[in-house]
């Protein structure tokens, strides 16, 4: 092959003239009518938003005109209610099916990644750590799950590059790490091994700052939106003509009201652009990686069907099916029966027949469940001898044409041992790990921020209220609009600048909990005895420093700032209807109790 580097030049042209397979596009075409489908769900919603403005408008419209029959309040009022409560069914009808997608999206990309790390060549193999096919099985697919909720978008990919290929390169370490742990506790190389891994953590912390950082940078851009259309529509309105443009309790509210349709994408657009970018980087990934070249499906050799021959001209053909027994024993997570039926049906007497062929029988009465007992990770509960045998009855069950044995009769002790592996985050830890000072100065802060929204609708009602007596007095003066538009511009400010100021402070905070969940987690491992490694599967391990950390690095911020100022927003409301109509009480009570019986029901 060295002789002629003609044919690899060639060989690596082709290579990069092949186009990458699109992944969305596919998805797309699979699932193309569901999704459509659902997004019209989407759609009836946002067009029911625009109707309640126009109901509000009817109703304080009936409110100043006392002339007009009690009915008709009551009447706008009930639907109202009506328009809202369709509106909450369509909205989690729409999310609950999109959910459903996301999971059979997650099922078909987790397959497919799956039977292609199988079929990878021996050179495809050398340019994909295990860390890289964990994390596209784990953080990438999931990546690609949440897609079904947004839509494109551009920036920042570079940065989330780069975070991906410090988590690669960690993850990679962690499973050769794990792979050599018996070596590395022989020698005490526990304390170098963990600095060589949070060096790189350090690494990919820093990239995570940045786009924390980034994030913080589009809150305030897109806080500051809505805020600056309402205090620009309010002053040219009133400014423009003083006379007859009077800001109104109608005309204020109902401005609002369309304000705030548009308050909710621009605020959830930061969210939706991070995960944008996200779904960018995992695309290209999942791309580049089904792309490898795999397996030749018609091996000539041995050699060849273990991947470690490349064609590079011809053809190779094979008759029948052919069952390889290797010299190192490859023994699954499962029980021993399971191991060897390989997913194939059961028939009762070629298994007994097999068992007898390999001398499986009598290890069975010497198992606690004979043969129903779960085998440990690389069989560590068998014996070098049973494990080989373990895999030639794999290979006999499987009734081929063909049998390669690698010397299959080889054989390596192991000891048996037991442990429970725990990792439970949910938000306490999440938030002791924040620091107390932190958090309490991160829902202060958004108190305020929060506050200040509030203040401003209220100072805006206040000057609707007056909006007559203030225009006879503007008629000498006009001194009293311009304090008032600047207490409202002041307060708009305010809340932009909390909020921004929260963001920074959870983001320096999520930087930091992320930083001493990883160290604890990894000095924990690091530290545990053999028992544990020899019961504990190696990918369950992984897992926990792929999509657990990922979790920790994104999902769980993201879903902590939603909680907090969502229930923050939703106790200031409360308030504010409670002071405004004290005998609202009477109903808020008996809706809470609804609401969580309904929350814990389903």
């Amino acid at each position: 092959m060295h002789d002629h580097p003609e044919i690899e030049e060639t060989s690596k042209k082709k290579e990069k003239e092949k186009p990458a397979p699109s992944v969305l596009w596919p998805l797309f075409q699979t699932f193309k009518w569901p999704f459509l489908g659902h997004a019209v769900y989407k759609l009836i919603f946002d067009l029911l938003l625009f109707i309640s403005p126009q109901l509000l408008s009817a109703l304080i419209s009936f409110m100043q005109d006392k002339t007009k029959p009690l009915w008709m309040g009551v009447a706008i009022a009930a639907m109202m209610f009506v328009i809202v409560l369709v509106q909450s069914m369509i909205l989690h009808q729409y999310y609950h099916a999109m959910f459903r997608l996301g999971m059979y999206i997650r099922s078909v990309l987790t397959s497919m990644v799956y039977k292609k790390a199988l079929v990878l060549s021996n050179k495809s193999r050398k340019n994909r750590t295990v860390g890289e096919i964990i994390n596209l099985m784990s953080v990438d697919i999931q990546r690609l799950q949440d897609s079904t909720f947004f839509v494109n978008s551009f920036w920042s990919s570079p940065l989330q590059t780069e975070q991906m290929k410090y988590k690669d390169e960690r993850i990679k370490l962690m499973s050769d790490v794990l792979n050599g742990i018996k070596i590395l506790k022989l020698y005490a190389w526990e304390a170098s091994i963990q600095k060589q891994i949070l060096n790189i953590r350090k690494k990919e912390l820093k990239v995570l700052k940045k786009l924390a950082y980034l994030q913080s940078v589009m809150t305030l851009m897109w806080t500051c939106a809505p805020f600056l259309v309402a205090v620009s529509t309010f002053s040219v309105y009133v400014t423009i003509d003083p006379e007859n443009n009077v800001l109104t309790p109608q005309i204020t509210f109902v401005a609002l009201s369309l304000f705030n349709i548009l308050r909710f994408p621009l605020a959830v657009f930061g969210t939706v652009f991070g995960m944008t970018i996200q779904l960018q980087v995992s695309n290209k990934r999942m791309k580049t990686f089904l792309a490898e070249e795999e397996i030749e499906e018609m091996p000539s050799d041995e050699t060849a069907l273990e991947g470690e021959m490349h064609r590079n001209d011809g053809y190779v053909s094979l008759r029948g099916r052919v069952a390889y027994v290797p010299q190192q024993a490859w023994i699954q997570n499962l029980s021993l029966k399971s191991n060897i039926l390989f997913n194939q049906e059961f028939n009762e007497k070629l298994y007994k027949k097999v068992l007898e062929a390999c001398s499986l029988a009598q290890d069975l009465e010497s198992l606690p469940a004979g043969d129903a007992t779960e085998i440990g990770e690389k069989g560590i509960n068998l014996s070098g001898g049973q494990k080989q045998r373990v895999s030639l009855a794999r290979a006999l069950y499987s009734d081929s044409d063909i049998y390669l044995l690698d010397d299959s009769l080889a054989a390596v002790d192991a000891h048996v041992g037991k442990s429970i592996f725990e990792n439970v985050i949910f938000y306490m830890a999440y938030i002791r790990a924040i620091g107390f000072k932190i958090a309490v100065t991160f829902l202060l802060v958004d108190i305020m921020g929060s506050s200040m929204g509030i203040c401003g609708n209220l100072w805006l009602a206040n000057w609707s209220d007056h909006a007559k007596e203030i225009q006879m007095r503007n008629e000498t003066d006009s001194s009293e609009t311009r304090f008032r538009l600047g207490v409202y511009a002041a307060l708009g400010l305010g809340q932009v600048l909390f909020v921004t100021s929260a963001a920074i402070i959870m983001a320096l905070g999520m930087v930091y909990a992320s930083s001493i969940l990883h160290e604890n987690m990894l000095s924990n491992i690091l530290r545990s005895p053999m028992s544990f490694f020899d019961v504990t599967p190696i990918g369950r391990i992984l897992n926990r420093f792929s999509k657990d950390v990922d979790g920790v690095d994104t999902a769980i911020p993201r879903s902590l700032i939603s909680f907090v100022q969502t229930a923050i927003a939703s106790i200031e409301i409360l308030l504010v209807i409670a002071w405004a109509t004290p005998a609202s009480l009477f109903a808020i009570g008996p809706l809470i109790f609804i609401y969580l019986a309904v929350l814990v029901g389903f």
